[in-house]
């Protein structure tokens, strides 16, 4: 019983030893790199939708504010209707 586990236990390492070459070979090795603007940064052009309620970047009537003011919190709330 005790040699039968331990075949058992070698015969499937030797297996998932064997295979495991394989899944690295299969890897592909892409080494493209991601568009870059001419000052060196990435590329983030691209095509931007609002379907989110997150704006891209901070209204101007918010600028130089960390967070909104009592009055000002239900106001935007209101006019931005149901979520």
């Amino acid at each position: 019983m005790m040699i039968r586990r331990s075949v058992t236990v070698l015969f499937t390492f030797a297996v998932v030893l064997s295979l495991a070459p394989a899944e690295a070979v299969a890897q592909s090795g892409d080494r493209t790199m991601p568009m870059r603007t001419p000052d060196g940064y990435p590329d983030v052009s691209g095509i931007f939708t609002f379907r989110t309620l997150t704006p891209f970047e901070r209204p101007q009537q918010f600028e130089g504010q960390e967070t909104l003011s009592e009055e000002e919190a239900p106001r935007l709330r209101r006019r931005s209707g149901p979520v």
